[in-house]
């Protein structure tokens, strides 16, 4: 791996307005706990450059623990889980503590801190953090998860705390990967934001359910009871390995979903830029992404998975060998987003695109005759023409600030719908419509659900042309601060 001094992990988030990474290298978090919610918010925060983090748990290590592709080995799982982080990102401090807070004279090891995150689902646990809380003015924030839904709550300062803090119904039930994945991003964000001193944290009591049509509802409208074999006769394609695909879907869909063959494609190399957020290559600058990808899906499901790496750039004219049950987008191109949508159209597959950026998550189905199509919910092929032809008569822009925290949330989001297309009789029907997370909204995330769903699927699929240029005229304009590009063809805005 390159030099540690060479690599400038931090240039994407530090093109955000007003990001402060001094605040970050300067902040002490505090995460109870070791199992999988604490995992998936010691890791962006780790990614992100958070100086100081502290993890404490007497759970004992299990042959069984991962971290992406790094084994928790060692009898103290706290701190197999520290030497797992440094692997992340070797800039930040780390400290595993073999401890527990099953005693007040615990709470000494919670000094220091700017923040507490309670991740376990032990309500004693808890109430030492909330009493540590009340006594220090320190702001805590508790979180749970079971196998198909979790919750979080912020408390802070001079607040009373809620009763529902501590979590009862969450009390000594496993927690999900797919869940924590989720709810990790989101404490993340929290975590960035109060470090820097924004003042929008969150405020509402947080939940997401895989159990809810609303998905966003601690109230369940069905039970799942989960099971290893759900998709063992499923073929899986993976489209995009960066920031979205990498780290979090590929692991997440071999973890949750377990089919029987997964491809991966992604034509482009890791370089310093992505390390912080693509965490799972981590040690592989210079590489390609969908080899290194391949190699972490490989470590994580014990070859029980046949894996192929893809090398290259996706096309109409891509002939696979075997006929994918469903098709992840996980791509930063709305023109290649368009592309894979059309084909997946002309070949009646079920498509799960997923988006990012700096401060939102937003994932949309489209199921054939189950969901509408993306050019009924988004306009994805006019947005598709207009971004490309902005693209290929522009300038070399500037790369678009990036984080962390979105494209771990935007991964567990398109696996959930994942579970809901291939098995609608076990898990429900998938979100027809967007499905969004907005990290200053107050409700953060939410549906945006259609009444209706469209019969594109029966029509014949219609190819992107990109008009004569000289039919196409750009032009500037400025809306609150920020330079934005409007398409005019023929003289009419697009």
């Amino acid at each position: 791996m390159e030099n540690e001094a060479n690599i400038n992990r931090y240039d994407r988030q530090q093109r955000i307005k007003d990001w402060d990474q001094e605040k970050l290298t300067k902040g002490t978090v505090t995460i109870i706990g070791s199992d999988n919610l604490a995992r998936y918010i010691a890791m962006p925060l780790a990614a992100l450059g958070v100086g100081n983090i502290r993890i404490i748990d007497s759970a004992k290590g299990s042959d069984k623990d991962m971290l992406l592709d790094i084994p928790l080995e060692g009898k103290v799982r706290s701190q197999s889980l520290e030497q797992a982080i440094k692997k992340i990102n070797p800039e930040v401090n780390v400290i595993g503590i073999n401890s527990s807070l099953s005693t007040i004279a615990a709470q000494y090891f919670l000094q220091g801190s700017d923040i507490v995150i309670d991740a376990t689902n032990d309500k004693l646990s808890k109430s030492h953090v909330i009493d540590y809380s009340l006594k220090t003015d320190v702001p805590v924030i508790s979180a749970s998860a079971s196998q198909n839904k979790g919750k979080i709550i912020f408390h802070y300062y001079h607040q009373e705390p809620q009763p529902m803090i501590l979590m009862p119904m969450l009390e000594g039930t496993e927690q999900g990967d797919l869940i924590s994945l989720e709810l990790g991003g989101v404490i993340a964000e929290e975590t960035k934001k109060f470090l820097m001193g924004h003042k929008e944290l969150l405020n509402i009591v947080y939940n997401y359910n895989l159990e809810s049509d609303e998905r966003f509802n601690f109230t369940s409208d069905r039970e799942i009871k989960n099971a290893d074999n759900h998709f063992k006769d499923k073929n899986i394609l993976i489209v995009g390995t960066g920031a979205l695909g990498g780290p979090f879907l590929g692991p997440a869909t071999v973890i949750n979903l377990k089919p029987a063959r997964l491809d991966i494609m992604d034509y482009d190399t890791v370089e310093d830029h992505n390390l912080n957020r693509q965490v799972c290559f981590y040690d592989a600058v210079g590489r390609l992404k969908a080899e290194r990808l391949k190699e972490t899906l490989m470590a994580i499901s014990g070859k029980d998975i046949e894996i192929n790496a893809i090398i290259d750039k996706f096309t109409d004219q891509f002939k696979p060998d075997v006929r994918y049950d469903l098709i992840f987008d996980a791509v930063d191109s709305f023109f290649t987003k368009a592309i894979l949508h059309n084909y997946a159209k002309q070949n009646k597959i079920p498509i799960i695109s997923g988006g990012t950026d700096y401060r939102a998550s937003t994932v949309i189905v489209y199921q054939p005759g189950e969901t509408s199509c993306f050019d009924c919910q988004i306009n994805l092929s006019e947005l598709a023409i207009k971004t490309e032809i902005i693209r290929r008569t522009s300038c070399l822009q500037a790369p678009d600030p990036s984080v962390i925290m979105t494209n771990q949330i935007a991964g567990a989001l398109m696996v959930g719908e994942a579970r809901s297309v291939l098995r609608p009789d076990i898990y429900g029907r998938p979100v027809n419509g967007e499905i969004k997370y907005i990290s200053d909204f107050d409700s953060r995330g939410g549906v945006n659900r259609l009444e209706r769903t469209c019969n594109c699927h029966t029509k014949k699929v219609s190819s992107l042309e990109l008009p004569d240029p000289e039919r196409v005229e750009i032009k500037e304009k400025e809306i609150d601060g920020r330079i934005i590009k409007q398409v005019y063809l023929d003289g009419k805005m697009m």
